[in-house]
């Protein structure tokens, strides 16, 4: 989200609680911190590891930024930022890397889901295949979406391996709902979103999914709660069950959350508008 008074409440829970990033000996026991250089993506929204191009993050910002994905380093440099022509940022919130149409090929998956007044009559997905960075551009495709049931703000999407169902959480609900729109989407026709769950708490501001599977994250501001997977389960299911809690050092307004590809670390990044911020990776 983009709106400062909108976001009050959230900071305010974190307010006055975040140590300082440090390195630390010991990666197990506390995050490695890559300082970003200031003004370098600071609203940063959604992260993914990205498979062509290794040791690299994309990085999309949300509401108020170019339409834009750039690639950052895995010790928080700026690659490269990459025009998407045709594409409008009206909120972006979250970022995937998945499967898609062309089983040879990885996509990403940009969420266009941010709706902090929960009055858009739609919200889209886009869906790109990933470059190298060599390109000259990313072509997207772009599939509205609608809700079954009315307007949510959201801000973290999963896309599930096999049937590539695309599931959206919201933020703002009582209790974050689970919705999902169902593969194949068109880019001709409006998408329904369909409820299939909520979880037991609100405030989800992003999720990510083991490259293999076998593990899904839920992030709020506080906590990332982490959900074992059975191959072939749907995330619906996943998302019903018990969960543990993964290591995580508060971090300003952090709203974004990935996995490398190997399985052994995951990355949070947070939007610190007006200074530097840190990309943050831990050990599993």
């Amino acid at each position: 989200m983009h709106k400062m008074k909108q976001r009050v409440f959230w900071v305010a829970l974190v307010i006055g609680l975040l140590p300082g990033c440090k390195k630390e000996s010991s990666e197990a026991d506390s995050p490695v911190a890559f300082p970003m250089a200031a003004g370098v993506l600071e609203e940063a929204s959604g992260i993914a590891d990205s498979r062509l191009n290794a040791g690299m993050l994309w990085v999309q910002e949300d509401s108020g930024n170019p339409p834009e994905l750039s690639l950052l380093s895995h010790q928080g440099q700026l690659v490269k930022t990459f025009l998407i022509k045709g594409a409008v940022n009206t909120d972006w919130e979250d970022l995937a890397l998945a499967s898609g149409p062309d089983p040879t090929l990885r996509y990403l998956y940009i969420a266009d889901i941010g709706d902090n007044d929960q009055k858009r009559d739609r919200v889209n997905i886009l869906r790109a295949p990933e470059t190298a960075a060599s390109a000259s551009e990313i072509l997207v495709e772009t599939f509205p979406v609608r809700y079954e049931d009315g307007a949510h703000d959201a801000e973290a999407i999963i896309v599930e391996p096999g049937s590539l169902d695309i599931y959206i959480l919201t933020k703002r609900d009582a209790r974050s709902g689970v919705y999902v729109v169902k593969y194949p989407y068109s880019s001709a026709t409006v998408n329904i979103a369909t409820k299939a769950g909520e979880l037991p708490y609100s405030g989800v501001v992003s999720a990510a999914i083991l490259s293999d599977g076998s593990g899904v994250a839920v992030k709020d501001y506080l906590t990332i709660r982490f959900y074992m997977r059975l191959p072939g389960e749907k995330i619906s299911t996943v998302l019903a069950k018990s969960f543990t809690t993964l290591p995580y050092q508060l971090e300003q307004q952090g709203e974004a959350i990935c996995f490398t590809n190997d399985g052994k670390y995951y990355f949070t990044l947070s939007e610190k508008q007006g200074s530097a911020v840190s990309l943050m990776r831990y050990m599993r």
